[in-house]
């Protein structure tokens, strides 16, 4: 056979044999493109289980630490609205017959794990015997607390702390310290009677409010526009271990004897009206809720009591004891609806069974500063460390009114002076280390910011640690330079930001 025989003769044995490597080789394509498919239906149904997960841990978290129905409930519907059928949560059956499944954990009283578990049907995996996959994927939300503000422990404004909480009186010029409480608009001349006259009673929010000798405007004129009315609210913070606890007023009244140590006072009224009448003062406490980031919705009520004005009480008195505990935020609200002048208490939660409870300032408070000497410490708010690289918004109404030199330094609970940019109403603005002079010497000392808002935008370090188990260690304060040791004032605190947000899964 001649060699040109021989080499055609090979090319035709060699090309029948490249053809099973090549039909071996498109099999292998075919499998792996198929794969392909499934690999890439497999993710896009684990992110959309991921964001079903997650809107039900947003969705749930905000009924811890008490209402764990409330968990079951809103969990399910997060992970619904997200076109999931769920058939269990925790291996109990919810009556639905979905076929997904649904796991959740407390991982703190205002963190929540939720795990989702579905399972999907494949397409080409089915030759390899992979008729479904299952799936599941894991969500963790957070609620930020209320802020506590103004008290780290216990006992609220007794006295002892440098300063007692406060109320003004309905008929109390608002430039004296609360700008919420008190209905008319009075500047500085007292004198002035605008807020009563014969007009016929006003309307809304102002209606049927009456003073002896006549009517309010009824055209809102001397109306004080920042009015609410409500009262203030505390938070009463108990754990699940607590088994009863105990809320006690000190000086609950509004009281013009000469108790030694008395501060309430009623010179605040115009013309005299109600110059020697004093308010009634409300204390009502409610239990936790499923908003415990809106303390003005609690409707179970535990306990209201209305101590009348001039009653002499200067001392400890219960207010109810609460024996069938419900751990979370329990609220305390503290109202007015008549009278004139500024009543200053104290308030106390001792409990038994569990952690020492907490009252604070719900991001308010409304005080009367009684420090001894001309240099005090007064409890802003509590940060918890999950805020770093936030903003802390503080605001101070008519802050810092003395005769000398005064000042607020804003420190954080290392000791270190937090920088901050503020600006008040009547223009006055600065930044840097958080040091606000609240007097001006202008022909003598004169207050700053008298009835005027005074807002701080505090920075948070990027790097900002502490441990809210560990006493004081997240707390905030003001130091406070004043050559006269009173001043009646109200502050409010908050942290910028969604209160309710997803974070790491542990």
């Amino acid at each position: 056979m001649s060699l040109r025989k021989a080499l055609r003769q090979k090319a035709r044995e060699d090309k029948g044999a490249a053809l099973p490597f090549i039909a071996a080789t498109l099999v292998l394509l075919l499998a792996m493109g198929a794969f392909a498919t499934d690999l890439g239906w497999i993710y896009l149904n684990g992110s959309q289980i991921q964001r079903g997960a997650d809107a039900a841990a947003l969705a749930g978290v905000v009924y811890l630490p008490g209402d764990l129905n409330g968990v079951d409930t809103f969990t399910v519907n997060g992970a619904q609205a997200n076109g999931y059928s769920v058939g269990t949560v925790n291996g109990s059956p919810t009556g639905s017959g979905g076929p997904d499944n649904l796991a959740w954990a407390a991982k703190d009283d205002n963190k929540l794990e939720v795990t989702l578990t579905s399972v999907i049907d494949t397409f080409f995996l089915k030759v390899l015997g992979f008729d479904k996959i299952t799936i599941s994927r894991t969500g963790t939300a957070e609620y930020v607390k209320p802020v506590p503000v103004g008290n780290p422990d216990n006992s609220f404004g007794d006295g002892s702390d440098n300063f007692w909480a406060a109320i003004n009186g309905r008929w109390t010029a608002h430039m004296h310290g609360d700008p919420y409480q008190t209905y008319c608009d009075w500047a500085d001349d007292l004198s002035d009677s605008d807020c009563v006259d014969s007009h016929s009673p006003p309307t809304g929010a102002f209606a049927g409010q009456t003073v002896a000798n006549g009517d309010l405007d009824s055209d809102g004129s001397a109306l004080n526009p920042q009015y609410r009315g409500d009262g203030y609210y505390y938070g009463v913070e108990v754990d699940s271990s607590t088994t009863q606890f105990t809320v006690r007023l000190f000086d609950p009244e509004f009281r013009t004897g000469s108790t030694t140590g008395d501060t309430d006072t009623l010179t605040f009224s115009p013309n005299g009206f109600f110059g020697t009448i004093g308010p009634n003062t409300r204390y009502r406490l409610y239990a936790p809720d499923a908003t415990p980031l809106d303390p003005t919705d609690n409707s179970t009520l535990v306990c209201d009591r209305t101590y009348t004005r001039g009653s002499p009480n200067y001392n400890w008195t219960d207010l109810c004891t609460v024996s069938s505990v419900t751990a979370g935020i329990y609220v305390l609200r503290v109202s007015v609806a008549d009278g004139s002048g500024s009543n200053q208490y104290g308030i106390e939660v001792n409990g038994s069974g569990g952690a020492t409870p907490n009252v604070f300032g719900i991001n308010e408070i409304s005080i009367f500063t009684n420090q001894n000497n001309t240099n005090a410490t007064l409890y802003l708010a509590e940060v918890d460390e999950n805020h770093a690289g936030k903003t802390l918004e503080v605001s101070f109404y008519d802050a810092g009114e003395d005769d000398g030199p005064a000042s607020y330094t804003v420190k954080m609970p290392n000791g270190s002076t937090a920088n901050c940019s503020w600006a008040a109403e009547g223009g006055a603005s600065g930044s840097g280390a958080c040091t606000i002079n609240t007097t001006v010497n202008s022909g003598g000392w004169q207050p700053r910011f008298n009835a005027q808002w005074l807002t701080v935008e505090i920075d948070i370090p990027g790097d900002y640690t502490c441990d809210t188990a560990i006493a004081l260690d997240c707390w905030w304060y003001v130091d406070i330079v004043n050559t006269t040791p009173h001043d009646r004032t109200t502050w409010t605190a908050r942290i910028t930001g969604n209160p309710v947000h997803l974070v790491p899964n542990e």
